[in-house]
């Protein structure tokens, strides 16, 4: 015999036991209508996060300016091979700086391509 959940009174969403039943109830098709609801009632009062004035979060220039700024943090490993004087020579100079090697390495290559 299954446990009935109890319902919250301020908005009818029942208070689960674990994470796991909250997610599963998301995902139903009641969670999600009350996460539209959520939604809609924040819109129109007016309480959703928004950009700068008169720009949506989904205008293509916001977005691109977005992908930029990802892209520009983004990190990709690789694999070379280098001189092992030059490895030495970086992590001479890193032991001088407080630096890893490799984080020297990322530098002067940064560097280099700007």
């Amino acid at each position: 015999m299954m446990q009935k959940k109890s319902i919250s009174k301020n908005n009818g969403v029942p208070k689960f036991r674990s994470e796991a039943e909250l997610a599963d109830w998301m995902q139903s098709p009641a969670g999600k209508r009350d996460s539209e609801r959520t939604y809609a009632k924040a819109k129109s009062e007016g309480k959703l996060v928004k950009g700068p004035k008169n720009v949506t979060p989904t205008d293509p220039a916001v977005l691109q300016e977005l992908v930029e700024r990802v892209r520009a943090k983004r990190t990709q490993a690789v694999s070379l091979r280098l001189a092992v004087a030059d490895i030495d020579a970086a992590k001479k100079i890193g032991a001088q700086t407080g630096l890893g090697y490799q984080t020297v390495l990322k530098e002067i290559i940064s560097k280099g391509l700007r």
